[in-house]
């Protein structure tokens, strides 16, 4: 028998976990928890077994349902304490944040741009589409800070402005990297 863990979440995490684990051809109900990829890996490793404990979670916008397969619940237990839940949260941040610095990286380098003559940027003026700007690939990484870019980044996963601002990037990024970056 599998247990389903319901562990609150920001709405970010819910987005980037169900982008990467819902089959295509389905509605996301749940995450079935299995150790192929590296999130699921690190929340195999925070399971513990919970005797008469309770614990009150923090209050997040939304469920993550957790399927947890009957092996390893025998094996390790159903439970994720608190503090355990903002590691993992902490985590999952962590993890898209180093997929901006890899597209950032990616321009530096023109990784990916070199087949291309010229890199297309929409600009907008109060959420309006104003016109697409072309530019060469050389200065690409001078645009790559501007917030439309980073959002395009974040909207991968369906992850919107009010969830991870564009400026939050920057400054996360600006205080936990060993790259120096300027916004623009």
């Amino acid at each position: 028998m599998d247990f389903t863990l319901h562990v609150p979440v920001p709405t970010f995490v819910y987005k980037y976990i169900s982008k990467i684990f819902r089959d295509p051809k389905k509605e996301f109900y749940d995450w079935r928890l299995s150790t192929h990829l590296k999130e699921g890996k690190f929340v195999y490793a925070l399971l513990e077994r919970s005797l008469c404990r309770y614990e009150k979670m923090k209050p997040n916008e939304i469920i993550l349902p957790i399927t947890i397969p009957h092996d390893m619940a025998t094996r390790k237990g159903v439970f994720i304490p608190q503090e355990s839940v903002d590691l993992f949260i902490g985590f999952i941040k962590q993890v898209i944040m180093d997929e901006v610095v890899l597209f950032h990286t990616g321009i530096k380098a023109r990784q990916g741009l070199k087949e291309i003559d010229k890199v297309s940027i929409n600009q907008y003026m109060a959420d309006d589409k104003v016109r697409l700007l072309r530019i060469n690939t050389k200065e690409a990484e001078k645009f790559f800070w501007q917030k439309a870019i980073v959002k395009d980044v974040l909207a991968k996963y369906d992850i919107t402005e009010d969830e991870i601002s564009a400026e939050s990037v920057v400054k996360y990024l600006q205080r936990h990297s060993q790259f120096h970056y300027s916004a623009s």
